[in-house]
């Protein structure tokens, strides 16, 4: 006798392996007063292009964010920005029409940016999304949203401030797989959730680990997924 089949969602339809972030959903960009839909009443028909400057242009960038913003129709890159030359001539190759910036206040300064995605070190996170909101950009922050308690406070005041959108990169929330776990547990398929365990077992990313002390070591770079997935699944903080 076969096994019962289990029925997890089908993946999403536009073939992105996690689905859209918040800030190129529909219903999202509504909500971007930068964006005009040219008279027409708000939604996607008629709407402008999202357009995205991407400061950090190292592997999360270039192996993640960019080919799936590329694959987008409602997402345009139109500037990056990096101190290193030779990742700005990467990143062009890959998107040769953006405006490419060696430093963060120009790309802030450029009027065509509507949207920052930050892909640097997680030590600049705090400054860099303080510093877009205050220039009045949207955000999608890669995770961690800062290394201590006092950066995270200080992005979600000048967020709270600005009138802005933010977004953090936890992209696991978009996995089928888990908007289905997610799903079953709101219906009550398992009952009530009582403790939640995850064994993740894989080879290591990298050979090394450099800098681990500014990154905030692997409980922030890598174990804040996890964290953020059992708060969502669980509907409760700890």
């Amino acid at each position: 006798m076969s096994p019962t089949p289990v029925d997890y969602e089908a993946p999403p339809p536009d073939g992105t392996r996690f689905g859209r972030p918040s800030l190129t959903r529909p219903d999202a960009v509504e909500d971007l007063n930068t964006l005009k839909a040219d008279g027409k009443e708000s939604g996607r028909e008629g709407m402008e292009p999202v357009r995205y400057g991407i400061v950090g242009l190292g592997q999360v960038a270039m192996k993640g964010h960019i080919p799936e913003l590329l694959r987008l129709p409602d997402i345009a890159i139109v500037a990056m920005c990096d101190p290193d030359e030779s990742a700005r001539e990467r990143a062009s190759q890959l998107v040769p029409d953006a405006h490419c910036y060696s430093d963060y206040d120009s790309l802030l300064q450029d009027p065509a940016v509507d949207v920052v995605l930050i892909a640097t070190p997680n030590w600049l996170h705090k400054e860099q999304a303080v510093r877009a909101f205050q220039a009045g950009k949207h955000v999608f922050l890669e995770k961690p949203i800062g290394i201590d308690l006092d950066e995270c406070d200080a992005i979600l005041e000048a967020w709270r401030q600005s009138g802005r959108l933010l977004q953090v990169g936890h992209e696991l929330r978009h996995a089928h797989l888990m908007r289905a776990m997610h799903q079953k547990i709101r219906q009550g398929r398992i009952g009530q959730v009582q403790m939640i365990v995850v064994q993740e077992f894989r080879f290591p990313l990298l050979p090394g680990w450099r800098q681990t002390g500014k990154t905030g070591g692997v409980m922030l770079e890598k174990n804040s997924h996890f964290f953020d997935l059992f708060n969502w699944l669980a509907e409760a903080p700890p």
